[in-house]
């Protein structure tokens, strides 16, 4: 987003704040949004403490090493999305079971759609495997 300004508003679109885990990378992304695609590192400086300020310079003295930007672009939102959805899905195991007739039903046609999203996305996760005390 750094690198392509212009596509903030289009960014912002598909995703919210709350994709990003992190709070400095969520800082950052809420200033960029905030000073709009027109906006300079300063514009967007203004709107981050200290500890933000710093990563910020961190992520523009890397540099723009993207040989498409339009492909970096698409696949990191594929992949904040693809995460999303996983974790749903994973939410949605620990579930089910608990759930009984009707709520057991909707939560698994959640987890069918969930599902199709996901191999839309392109991206791979895969069914993780809660240990239990059993042996």
């Amino acid at each position: 987003m750094l690198a392509s300004r212009s596509r903030v508003e289009q960014i912002a679109e598909k995703l919210g704040e709350e994709t990003f885990h992190d709070p400095q990378y969520r800082a950052i992304y809420h200033a960029l949004v905030v000073s709009g695609p027109d906006s300079s590192n300063e514009d967007i400086s203004a709107n981050l403490d200290e500890e933000g300020i710093g990563l910020l310079e961190d992520i523009i003295a890397e540099g723009s090493y993207q040989m498409d930007a339009e492909r970096t672009i698409s696949d990191s939102l594929a992949t904040l999305i693809a995460r999303d959805l996983d974790q749903r899905a994973a939410e949605l195991d620990r579930i089910i079971p608990l759930a009984d007739g009707v709520q057991k039903d909707k939560l698994i046609e959640e987890k069918k759609a969930i599902t199709q999203e996901l191999s839309a996305t392109g991206k791979k996760f895969y069914k993780k495997f809660r240990r239990t005390e059993a042996r």
